[in-house]
């Protein structure tokens, strides 16, 4: 059996410490100018200051899972596909089906994070 890579562990860690509302860990896994898009042609956040203050603005009564289903690597960027499951954010759960894509550099922090989602990617539950 091989051994998980080091962007797969970056991926995991971080959709893990969303989950749990470690928005510090989330943070602390960005260079300091990385880009976040979410979503693409939406909101973009530019440096590590923005994407802190987009992190710590989760509303404090939703509740997230997420369940990674496909990492595509190419180096030390990738695509990964999963589906979010929200609940307290609309009046009922929702689940959103999310592409992303992460780049990561030398020294293994997230240079650019763009998810890819919209109203359609959306189901309530």
């Amino acid at each position: 059996m091989g051994t998980t890579s080091t962007i797969r562990q970056i991926i995991d860690r971080y959709l893990r410490a969303y989950e749990e509302r470690d928005f510090a860990t989330c943070g602390a896994m960005f260079a300091e100018d990385a880009v976040f898009e979410d979503p693409v042609g939406g909101r973009r956040f530019d440096g590590i200051d923005q994407i802190r203050v987009f992190l710590h603005g989760a509303p404090p009564e939703i509740t997230i899972k997420a369940d990674l289903h496909k990492v595509v690597e190419c180096g030390s960027d990738a695509m990964f596909h999963y589906e979010m499951e929200i609940t307290g954010w609309r009046e009922n759960p929702i689940s959103i089906e999310v592409f992303e894509t992460i780049a990561i550099d030398e020294a293994g922090k997230i240079k650019s994070l763009r998810a890819f989602w919209n109203e359609d990617s959306i189901v309530d539950r």
